[in-house]
């Protein structure tokens, strides 16, 4: 055995079952298949759903399918996760959207009643 792998005999050198300490900084973490933690961010796909949805609202209606659509395919993949920050967005940007929709619709359909 060489000089270099003699540490690893060492008595007191355990390092099997040492679990790591993780800090607390505010972020939420999610364990992954391998095992990893991960901090979940705010996607930009909600972020984006979120703006088409309010621009929608104020100047151009069809905007609000695109972003029904994003808004729910985002709320489908973090419904799984406990307190993910798209979570709450993404219900918002569903909200948005339909109203947004409603709004057009009563306008297409008021001008073909006056």
């Amino acid at each position: 055995m060489s000089q270099e792998e003699s540490w690893w005999e060492e008595d007191g050198s355990n390092v099997q079952g040492i679990p790591q300490t993780v800090t607390n900084t505010g972020n939420v973490f999610v364990t992954q298949g391998n095992h990893l933690a991960t901090a979940q961010t705010t996607s930009a796909m909600i972020i984006v759903a979120l703006v088409l949805s309010v621009f929608s609202i104020v100047c151009c209606g069809p905007f609000a399918i695109v972003s029904l659509i994003m808004g729910s395919v985002r709320l489908s993949q973090v419904s799984e996760f406990d307190n993910h920050p798209d979570h709450n967005l993404a219900f918002i940007t569903i909200i948005i959207s339909i109203i947004a929709l409603v709004i057009n619709f009563l306008a297409i359909a008021a001008e073909f009643f006056v």
